[in-house]
């Protein structure tokens, strides 16, 4: 694992104080929450958002999820743990254009959304990875913990520190 929860959480932190650091590039990492309670992270350049850089998480209940991931034909029962009423990461989307990839930008992005989203109360992400992406997530600390015809759903969570 690299560096686990607290250190992807505090990256994205870091990577957009670096970022703003960085003079000429003024590149950093936005977090947003709207009015549904879904997190937003995105890059903006200049204080401009940059167009197709951005994430989201929504914070539905483990048993809200579950309903979710039923329709993708996972085993809900082993797959999503703990039942109950307590808010889990979901992330549902994640864009990045190329010249910003393989920078540190989508972990910073990822690592900003997931603090938001522990100061709401999730305690565990989970993802719909692409077969592509799946050792994006790895390299963040996230694991397999079901397979789906899109790819693996891969999930992280405060115990796995």
């Amino acid at each position: 694992m690299n560096g686990g929860w607290l250190a992807l959480v505090a990256a994205g932190t870091l990577a957009a104080a670096t970022a703003v650091r960085g003079g000429s590039r003024a590149v950093s990492v936005a977090v947003h929450r709207d009015d549904d309670g879904d997190v937003f992270a995105f890059l903006t350049k200049n204080g401009e958002m940059i167009e197709d850089a951005y994430l989201e998480i929504r914070l539905p209940s483990a048993d809200e999820l579950r309903i979710l991931l039923v329709e993708e034909g996972v085993d809900t029962v082993t797959a999503v743990q703990p039942d109950g009423p307590q808010p889990v990461g979901f992330l549902t989307g994640m864009e990045l254009p190329d010249r910003y990839q393989r920078q540190g930008w989508g972990k910073a992005m990822l690592g900003a959304a997931m603090r938001k989203a522990t100061q709401i109360g999730a305690r565990e992400f989970y993802v719909l990875s692409l077969r592509s992406a799946v050792g994006f997530y790895e390299k963040l600390g996230f694991k397999s913990v079901a397979n789906t015809a899109i790819g693996p759903l891969m999930r992280i969570g405060l115990e796995d520190e």
